[in-house]
């Protein structure tokens, strides 16, 4: 609440401080207004992808195999969502590692030539 003083100056009333601090304080409601806007926006994301949802499709996200809005929803809710977004850096973390060993293991040289075989031979 505002304390503020009114006085009478050459029969005017002096509100110029009063008008300050009122318009000061409007201006924090206004920014405090926008920031609960963009919270409620916020919850309205994660209620259109639940934790549930998000930790199913996880996986799909990570190969890049959802639909661009369904990557969307998922990032959406990653990016509100503390847990999922752990959950999701757990699992990021574990892919890379397993594809960095992957990377390691070399294929025989004549691989490419046996596969080839064994389809020409299967058809």
């Amino acid at each position: 609440m505002v304390d503020c003083t009114v006085e009478t100056v050459h029969g005017f009333i002096a509100v110029g401080e009063c008008f300050t601090k009122l318009s000061e304080e409007w201006r924090k409601i206004r920014v405090l207004s926008r920031v609960f806007a963009l919270m409620r926006s916020s919850m309205a994301q994660i209620d259109r992808y639940t934790c549930e949802e998000t930790i199913r499709r996880l996986d799909d996200y990570l190969d890049r195999e959802l639909t661009p809005h369904e990557m969307e929803l998922v990032q959406e809710h990653l990016e509100v969502c503390a847990l999922c977004a752990s959950e999701y850096a757990f699992e990021a973390r574990a892919l890379e590692r397993l594809r960095d060993k992957l990377q390691r293991i070399p294929a025989p040289a004549d691989l490419l030539t046996k596969v080839s075989q064994a389809l020409s031979s299967a058809v």
